[in-house]
């Protein structure tokens, strides 16, 4: 049996998700003293990122990561963090804690050691994963035609 839900517009869907989402957040606070939040770029999750944002929690217990980024300084306008802090980032979830992806250094393979290091730092298992789906069918920079695919989604 599927949880499949019908909204009759953007809005309604984001507002109800916001309060989905934080209402897990809270509970794991509750439980553990601190919450992960594991949140996709684009500008789908926009809307849904501002009412987010407002929910009364207590967001200096959060910890948020994009489950994707471009390779690019967190102030171009490519950059997921650049929009994530333009949009979730603000008023009371400003107190949460991000973890960037990116590093300023030429190619991400130089980055790899630094980010693996920042990321064993966010609460596991992760309470909340937002993953989107772009034009092409790709999700958290997963291709489906990438060659690579099946190396990409093997477990270790």
């Amino acid at each position: 049996m599927s949880n499949f839900k019908r909204y009759d517009d953007r809005r309604h869907a984001a507002r109800d998700l916001a309060d989905a989402i934080a209402s897990t957040l809270r509970q794991a606070i509750a439980e553990r003293g601190e919450a992960s939040l594991v949140v996709c770029g684009g500008s789908s999750p926009v809307e849904l990122f501002g009412y987010l944002a407002q929910a009364e929690l207590d967001w200096s217990q959060v910890v948020v990561v994009p489950s994707d980024e471009r390779w690019v300084p967190a102030d171009d306008a490519q950059s997921n963090e650049r929009m994530l802090r333009d949009t979730l980032l603000t008023g009371p979830a400003g107190d949460a804690t991000f973890v960037s992806l990116y590093r300023p250094v030429d190619t991400p393979a130089e980055a790899v050691s630094d980010v693996e290091g920042a990321l064993l730092d966010i609460p596991t298992p992760f309470d909340v994963v937002l993953l989107g789906m772009g034009d092409d069918g790709h999700t958290a920079s997963l291709f489906p035609d990438d060659p690579n695919i099946e190396r990409a989604l093997a477990s270790k």
